[in-house]
């Protein structure tokens, strides 16, 4: 049985707090409060910047400087997700959720694309978007997001789960450790 390694890409490859920081620079430097027509541009889980600028009533001149932001997600990565992936005796399969197109950009800007055998991009439930993965890998899910980690082990109980710390995971009440990224890729790397 060949191992499959699902990973989620915000808060557990990508440090998405230092990219938002810089996604929110691109909007004050031009005079903008981020929170201004947030929501309407898809607040947490399907936001937009482009969509946001244009709800601002800025268009096109916050275009070029979130493309900046967007194709350097490399400079993003937690350190030794790199060696991580090169290192990985399966499979690896990204899936991640929210706007696609912000998802796209992201994950192009990263310098990712060629560690993955395949790459899904949802705005909806993962487990929905797993239906049609081989199950006869032995599954290997790295993700920060506990919600998302209960529900694809509930319906993929032979699943091990690599869970990272981020915002959406907490240390209570989970049935795995949880990781602090910067630590698993590093300890991860020195143990092979």
């Amino acid at each position: 049985m060949s191992k499959r390694y699902i990973v989620d890409f915000d808060y557990t490859l990508l440090d998405t707090h230092l990219f938002k920081d810089d996604l929110a620079a691109v909007f004050s430097l031009k005079g903008c409060e981020l929170s201004m027509k947030w929501k309407e541009a898809g607040g947490e889980d399907h936001y937009n910047p482009w969509q946001h600028a244009r709800l601002l009533g800025n268009g096109n001149t916050y275009d070029a400087a979130i493309d900046a932001v967007c194709t350097k997600t490399k400079q993003y990565l937690f350190p030794n997700v790199v060696d991580w992936l090169a290192q990985l005796d399966g499979v690896a399969q990204l899936l991640t959720r929210g706007d696609i197109s912000l998802q796209q950009a992201k994950v192009n800007g990263s310098g990712l694309k060629s560690f993955f055998q395949t790459i899904s991009f949802t705005e909806g439930n993962k487990v929905v978007a797993l239906a049609s993965t081989q199950q006869d890998d032995q599954w290997i899910l790295v993700n920060d997001n506990a919600k998302e980690l209960k529900d694809l082990s509930q319906n993929y109980p032979q699943a091990e789960v690599i869970c990272l710390h981020g915002p959406y995971s907490s240390k209570d009440d989970l049935p795995w450790p949880v990781y602090d990224p910067k630590e698993f890729f590093s300890s991860s790397i020195q143990s092979i």
